[in-house]
């Protein structure tokens, strides 16, 4: 994947987005293989060890899908209820389409409101993509709108990203206003290993939250 240093600065213009991710998506698996990506599979165990009876009948966004990696670390993980997945770049979304493994894949925008009902949805996924969505309140509300009560969110934030964009107080709002209970917040982890300019330097932060009335 050339052109690391976009990577690292994590450009919040939705058409630099969506033609980066465009441009990539044939190469992008194999590419973050060799980086030791592993977030969707930590995830994948956060959703289903949250969910009861691992998720066989309910319902999961996974919102910013790419081509599919999280999707398929959950079917992987053994879920086999209903799986939906929504992304900015529709060269991504061709090949989470092509794997076989979602039931609806569309094309949309994270940093609009999202196109499911209240209560819709038993689980939310987020994994590798919150870096170019700035509006932390508006997407983690957007989150605990559509996850019915007692369902699970579970996302991932860059940790330079995560102080930048004071992400605990939007953590601890939520919780204050009944919209969340936080269940689980990593302290940073390795996230592309394998990366020269990732490496120790910029790791990741896992947050799992049961959503609330």
């Amino acid at each position: 994947m050339p052109d690391d240093d976009w990577l690292v600065s994590g450009s919040t213009s939705i058409e630099e987005v969506r033609g980066y991710y465009d441009d990539q998506a044939p190469t992008y698996d194999s590419t973050l293989a060799e980086w030791g990506y592993d977030a969707p599979w930590r995830a994948a165990e956060l959703v289903l060890g949250s969910l009861p009876g691992g998720g066989l009948s309910h319902t999961v966004l996974d919102a910013g899908c790419g081509t599919g990696l999280a999707g398929q670390a959950l079917r992987d993980a053994g879920f086999g209820g209903r799986l939906l997945g929504v992304d900015l770049s529709p060269d991504s979304v061709a090949l989470a389409v092509a794997r076989g493994i979602y039931d609806e894949v569309v094309v949309g925008d994270l940093q609009q409101p999202l196109r499911y009902d209240d209560d819709g949805v038993d689980a939310v996924v987020c994994v590798g993509v919150l870096t170019y969505v700035p509006d932390v309140t508006a997407i983690w509300g957007e989150f605990c709108r559509i996850t019915r009560p007692g369902g699970v969110i579970v996302l991932t934030q860059r940790d330079d990203i995560w102080r930048e964009r004071r992400c605990d107080d939007v953590l601890h709002d939520l919780e204050r206003e009944g919209r969340w209970t936080v269940l689980h917040l990593s302290p940073p982890a390795r996230y592309l290993p394998s990366n020269a300019d990732f490496g120790d330097a910029i790791r990741v932060r896992y947050l799992a939250a049961r959503a609330g009335a």
